[in-house]
């Protein structure tokens, strides 16, 4: 019995604006999803402009975590930051440089359940996964959802904070 993906966001978008530098932005976002909830991150896609005075990152990675031998969380994300550099004072002594504009981030998350494939496929062995399943399997099901939902918030708030995070 093959089990598909159980979806826990669909094509979920967050559009902030503010002011942020589109590199420090990008590359936060990705140390907190590898080092901090270790997630092994694979870039689909990757474009970085910088004319004059304007600068534009997009990037489409997606992130995955082993929550444990069953379940695996997949992480789908799209990063989109463009903006107008600005000169910013901060506490009237230091100049620094920021991008004024748009930052969008789009998520998919859904849970695989036995991507390795490695519950044996007998009917004994079926009658056993069963059982399991209802006794078992739901909580750890229930926890790896609210595993990924806690990710997915921690990385929004953590989105937002960069967006304005040289003037709080």
């Amino acid at each position: 019995m093959e089990f598909d993906k159980i979806q826990i966001i669909s094509e979920k978008k967050y559009t902030f604006d503010g002011l942020f530098d589109v590199k420090d932005t990008y590359d936060y976002l990705k140390e907190f999803l590898e080092k901090s909830r270790h997630y092994v991150i694979s870039e689909r896609d990757f474009a970085e402009k910088n004319q004059g005075g304007d600068r534009e990152i997009t990037s489409i990675s997606e992130a995955e975590q082993e929550w444990n031998d069953y379940y695996k969380i997949v992480l789908k994300y799209q990063l989109e930051l463009k903006g107008k550099d600005t000169k910013i004072q901060v506490n009237k002594k230091k100049t620094v440089m920021l991008s004024k504009g748009t930052g969008t981030l789009t998520i998919n998350v859904y849970i695989v359940p036995d991507f390795n494939k490695i519950r044996p496929k007998s009917p004994f062995f079926d009658f056993l996964d069963k059982i399991y399943s209802k006794f078992f399997r739901e909580d750890e099901l229930e926890k790896c959802k609210d595993s990924a939902a806690a990710d997915v918030d921690e990385l929004l708030n953590r989105f937002k904070q960069q967006m304005n995070s040289i003037l709080l």
